[in-house]
């Protein structure tokens, strides 16, 4: 279930996304299909309002800024079971649910 606020209930956090490795489009076996890359974004603790949370069905919205702060790139969607981290440096680790 997704849940969209008409109002954003975080808004304006830094973050962190990180690409993982994108499977080569080589065929490399008869069954074999390139995999598309799967994008995760971290955000720390210190970033999200105190009482607030992310949760399953969550809708985000982030960008990639560059140097002046111009978006490079925009990426939106719901959100699966995030993984919260409290060793090493407190985050929580965000990803896109596959669509369907």
């Amino acid at each position: 279930q997704e849940r969209r606020a008409e109002e954003p209930f975080i808004n304006n956090i830094a973050c962190q996304i990180s690409f993982e490795s994108n499977d080569a489009a080589k065929q490399k076996g008869r069954d074999r299909l390139p995999q598309t890359r799967a994008m995760k974004i971290f955000v720390w603790f210190d970033g999200i309002p105190k009482g607030q949370m992310f949760k399953r069905g969550d809708f985000i919205i982030f960008e990639r800024l560059d140097e002046h702060d111009e978006p490079v790139t925009h990426n939106e969607g719901i959100i699966g079971e995030p993984r919260v981290y409290t060793r090493g440096i407190p985050h929580v680790e965000l990803s896109l649910e596959a669509e369907e």
